[in-house]
């Protein structure tokens, strides 16, 4: 049996601006051993200051984007997601943009761990891509003006207007 997947419009691709964020090499519960052991070890393990545990992969190479693992544990999901790190402070792991096309969440239901580490590799090669602009300058996400979907828009804006599709970068999550 294949894990469920949850609707986009349960997902919060935004993350919080209270939440800090601490490396955590400490115990794991059962539920999140279970998570780590099916997520590629590239991922590192992380703690925010509310005390939940969760996941993220930043790429060694330049690259805007970065992928989370977050574990809802109390309703039994996982967000697995690709967003594209604050350029302002690139190293912190709290702060960024989630791509929606490039997020879901799965159900910890039969099946839930091969799920796991099979998103987990999507996210991590979307995170390894360096979207760039016909101008040569990267592709930040924006919206578009009319429905506000994401986009990619040229960092140079507003000199260069070119823009391109997320869905064009690879595959989606949904």
């Amino acid at each position: 049996m294949i894990a469920a997947t949850v609707p986009l419009s349960s997902i919060a691709t935004e993350p919080r601006a209270d939440i800090t964020a601490t490396k955590h090499d400490g115990f794991l519960p059962r539920s999140l051993r279970a998570i780590e052991n099916n997520t590629q070890k590239a991922f590192t393990r992380y703690q925010d200051n509310a005390g939940r545990i969760y996941w993220v992969y930043l790429p060694r190479k330049s690259s805007t984007l970065g992928a989370r693992v977050y574990p809802e544990t109390t309703n039994g999901t996982i967000q697995i997601s690709v967003f594209e790190q604050d350029l302002r402070n690139p190293s912190d792991i709290t702060k960024g943009v989630g791509i929606e096309n490039w997020t879901t969440v799965i159900v910890m239901d039969d099946g839930w761990e091969m799920k796991l580490a099979d998103l987990a590799g999507r996210a991590m090669k979307q995170a390894e891509k360096k979207p760039r602009c016909l101008c040569g300058s990267i592709l930040r996400i924006g919206v578009t003006p009319n429905d506000d979907h994401q986009i990619f828009v040229c960092a140079n804006a507003p000199r260069c207007s070119h823009s391109a599709s997320i869905k064009q970068y690879g595959y989606t999550f949904n």
